[in-house]
């Protein structure tokens, strides 16, 4: 049984007191994470999420700070005699508007919920992003998980997006469906091109600013997310592990750029379509399916045998592109949302 106490908020940009929480048996920590946590937290974090999600010490080194300029990070942990438990981290972006906030995550190992530790990594999060200028902040649970999005209600999070996980065997895909259609585009002018035949300064910017278009023209039921910067995009693109300008491919039409498509390799040989995105007059065309093959082929020459992406059930034309694809349904995910009141 939890020893009932008054919350108390940490003090953001300080180094705030240990606070402690007692069971029958352990003594629970709750402290900020350092560099020094990366190993356990990605233990932590891979036991809990599934194989497509995994990630590696050097992929949490290159994130532990935002290269958003208008970005903060904070990661809270729960620990008990070395052994780390529970994460809860927020990443948020405050530009001075309504909607400034971002998206937290709260993971507990298994064998230690139930006992509250995840409302209490919740609470102080949420504080602190609040104390930091959030407005709103996002979440998302599988279902795989079920407890994960019951969690999420009882700490007042509205579900507002529904999403589809696919997975292909990159060993069945139906590239064939959109060879045809490449070679027809590509005689009414269009190019698809990986990102390394013409990467520039200047280009990666035009591609950055194609990608915060289609980005807002995603469907939700929820509030539409703030644009991500250019910084904190070309680090994800180009300088997070996994990645390369090579993964980026993109179709051209009179030397502009009107479509991408984003490819991040994961462990186990797993990739995943990080984004897609096609310029508002170039749509209903296929570049979209012509980009992903291009992309999916040469994830499977490098040796990759799993390709995974997610969609909005309501985003029609991408499931249908991925069903074509030859992409199977492999579970639902779930986007809540919360206002932060003081």
């Amino acid at each position: 049984m939890v020893e009932q106490r008054p919350f108390k908020p940490w003090a953001v940009g300080s180094n705030p007191t240990r606070l402690t929480i007692f069971f029958k048996d352990p003594q629970i920590t709750y402290r900020h994470a350092s560099r020094a946590d990366i190993e356990r937290i990605v233990e932590l974090t891979n036991s809990v999420w599934p194989d497509h999600l995994a990630t590696s010490a050097e992929e949490m080194e290159s994130r532990w700070e935002t290269a958003d300029p208008n970005g903060q990070v904070f990661r809270l942990v729960a620990e008990h005699d070395s052994q780390l438990f529970g994460m809860a981290s927020a990443r948020i972006k405050i530009r001075g508007e309504d909607r400034d906030g971002g998206w937290m995550h709260t993971v507990v190992a298994d064998e230690w919920r139930r006992r509250g530790i995840g409302t209490r990594l919740f609470q102080d999060i949420e504080e602190i992003a609040w104390k930091s200028g959030a407005r709103i902040m996002q979440s998302w649970s599988s279902s795989t998980d079920p407890g994960g999005g019951m969690f999420l209600e009882k700490m007042g999070m509205k579900c507002v997006n529904k999403n589809s996980e696919s997975k292909l065997l990159l060993s069945e895909a139906q590239f064939h469906v959109f060879a045809e259609r490449a070679v027809e585009l590509q005689a009414a002018g269009y190019q698809f091109l990986t990102f390394d035949q013409c990467d520039t300064p200047e280009n990666r910017r035009q591609v950055h600013a194609l990608t915060v278009q289609a980005d807002g023209d995603m469907p939700t039921e929820g509030t539409v997310p703030q644009p991500q910067s250019y910084e904190a995009w070309e680090k994800w693109i180009f300088h997070s592990p996994g990645t390369a300008p090579r993964q980026l491919v993109v179709a051209m039409k009179d030397n502009q750029f009107v479509g991408m498509t984003a490819l991040g390799y994961r462990p186990k040989k797993i990739v995943f379509t990080d984004m897609t995105g096609v310029e508002r007059d170039h749509r209903g065309k296929g570049l979209s399916g012509v980009m992903k093959l291009v992309s999916l082929k040469q994830a499977r020459d490098d040796g990759y045998k799993l390709a995974m992406t997610e969609n909005a059930k309501n985003n029609e034309a991408m499931l249908a592109t991925n069903r074509r694809l030859g992409y199977q349904h492999a579970n639902d995910t779930f986007e809540y949302e919360k206002w932060l009141t003081p």
